[in-house]
């Protein structure tokens, strides 16, 4: 018996990747909006809204989360390891961000930090700080950037400003909008309003953008600077 076999390979640039990756976030916004609109200015509420609203936790939007999280992690290791084989002297740093990055993913889906909202003492703290796990995970970011300042300036400079924009992002929407939602909480005196569904959807998207456009950069720092090129390969066998 004789097997035929055909290779096929695909080449993506950073861009057709991350234009996927902004389509699919611009989809959820689109949707979570329209949820919110729905839900607060009709009255319109179905048990399907959960799965795609951004105000919750384990739906559609925080599997897209996690996902993007792993794939950074995925690029952190695999920039490690072209970087450790040509000895570069900050390579070592790239395997940190693949562990952290990991770490994040796993927070994001099984909601660890979750578990440091202690009610009854959050209720005793200034409002900005009543989601208790905004204190130890804003030191620890505070940490993280002095660890990493030396190794971010150390980057070329495309990849250094779309790193910093991105972390921006990031840590605003994930502690900035957090805190500013917490405040919101206790002035309205809960979170079953329009003002908070939209602080928190905003949180969600600001967290999203910083990861695509950190994403972006990776994808530029690998294929650029490291001379790689994005393939996927199928092996496909048929008989003749």
């Amino acid at each position: 018996m004789l097997l035929a076999a055909m290779n096929i390979k695909n080449t993506f640039s950073p861009f057709s990747i991350t234009r996927v990756l902004t389509f699919l976030f611009l989809l959820f916004s689109l949707v979570n909006l329209i949820i919110q609109l729905a839900k607060y200015g009709f009255n319109y509420r179905q048990e399907w809204m959960v799965i795609f609203n951004m105000d919750r936790e384990m739906n559609f939007p925080t599997l897209y989360t996690v996902l993007l999280l792993a794939f950074c992690s995925f690029l952190f290791k695999l920039i490690f390891q072209l970087e450790k084989r040509e000895k570069f002297p900050f390579a070592s740093y790239w395997r940190v961000l693949h562990f952290i990055f990991a770490f994040m993913a796993l927070d994001e889906g099984l909601q660890i930090h979750e578990i440091m909202i202690v009610p009854e003492v959050g209720k005793h703290l200034p409002a900005i700080f009543s989601a208790v796990w905004v204190i130890p995970y804003g030191v620890l970011t505070l940490g993280l950037i002095y660890y990493f300042s030396k190794f971010v300036n150390h980057l070329p400079r495309q990849i250094k400003k779309m790193t910093i924009a991105a972390g921006s992002l990031y840590v605003f929407g994930v502690l900035g909008l957090e805190m500013m939602g917490s405040i919101w909480i206790r002035i309205a005196g809960g979170m079953q309003n329009l003002v908070y569904s939209l602080l928190a959807s905003t949180e969600e998207m600001l967290e999203v953008t910083g990861l695509i456009v950190l994403i972006h950069a990776l994808l530029i720092y690998i294929t650029k600077y490291h001379r790689q090129s994005i393939e996927i390969t199928f092996d496909i066998q048929s008989q003749p």
